[in-house]
């Protein structure tokens, strides 16, 4: 049991980070303790936060939670429950309240607070980085993404529309009940696993032939697309491009840092283009099957 107890408190630390946010919260907790008296309040940002902490420090608690969930590296997601931003700023408010100078207060709470914490985009950070965009999404997805939706809108656009030089729309109608719904056409592409967490954020009509639950290495899952797509030794384009095919995938991406056998272009795959460190090829083959002539 103590040693699920240690278990408990380094996951409480490691929720902290490595600066004194665990121990500005305890302090601003200790405060409202001794002087919050609405009963509310005391109920949301005191009373109840305690019974979870408590909760998820005892043994018990983390031993039921990985036999009815079987995900023993979650249970840090209970410490969400807790209000710790909320806490910590409402705290602040009551605490300038008694005092006197407050601007020398204030001053001094935004310095324990910058103190405490740590610049959170600095270089050994991956987890968090400057927008590039409004999305809050790699800007390389977004060019990737409209690249796509470009490419095909233009290769079903009708042969006149093309010779008028006319731009065509990205989406196909579809008649219902008399009248004209405009739905975007679907297409499947294969993406290179640090991007696929991104993709259908920013558009569910393009699909993917492996997802999130492929790239967790720690589940065990399997996809001879992404098997293929991340071999340590370098890609055989030969085996890539029978998954594809098989998968009905129209589209390729692949990273160019990427050892790769040969060139997609001896396989039929048109370049459309490079965004970055990545290169985006269509399968004429496989659009031909995806579009027969009519």
């Amino acid at each position: 049991m103590y040693g699920i107890f240690r278990e408990c408190v380094v996951i409480l630390q490691q929720y902290g980070g490595g600066g004194f946010y665990l121990l500005l919260y305890l302090t601003a907790l200790g405060f409202l303790f001794v002087r919050e008296r609405r009963r509310h309040i005391r109920i949301v940002l005191v009373v109840v936060p305690l019974i979870l902490l408590a909760c998820f420090l005892i043994p018990v608690t983390r031993i039921v939670f990985v036999a009815a969930f079987d995900e023993g590296d979650t249970y840090y997601r209970i410490l969400w429950l807790i209000p710790m931003g909320m806490t910590i700023a409402y705290a602040g408010v009551r605490a300038l309240s008694y005092c006197k100078k407050r601007l020398f207060c204030f001053l001094l709470m935004v310095s324990a607070i910058l103190l405490c914490g740590k610049y959170v985009y600095r270089k050994d950070n991956p987890y968090i980085s400057r927008a590039q965009n409004a999305y809050h999404l790699p800007q390389v997805v977004i060019e990737l993404a409209d690249a796509i939706r470009k490419d095909q809108a233009a290769d079903l656009a009708p042969s006149a529309d093309r010779q008028q030089g006319s731009v065509p729309g990205q989406t196909e109608g579809k008649k219902e009940e008399g009248n004209t719904q405009e739905m975007p056409a679907r297409v499947r592409a294969a993406f290179p696993s640090e991007l696929v967490y991104f993709v259908r954020q920013y558009d569910t009509n393009i699909l993917l032939p492996f997802g999130r639950d492929m790239v967790e290495a720690r589940w065990g899952y399997y996809d001879p697309v992404h098997e293929e797509m991340e071999r340590q030794d370098g890609i055989v384009m030969r085996k890539l491009n029978q998954v594809l095919r098989k998968e009905d995938c129209t589209y390729l991406v692949l990273n160019n840092t990427k050892k790769i056998d040969a060139s997609p272009e001896d396989y039929g795959y048109l370049k459309i283009g490079t965004f970055g460190d990545y290169t985006l090829y269509r399968d004429t083959g496989a659009l031909k099957q995806l579009h027969p002539a009519p």
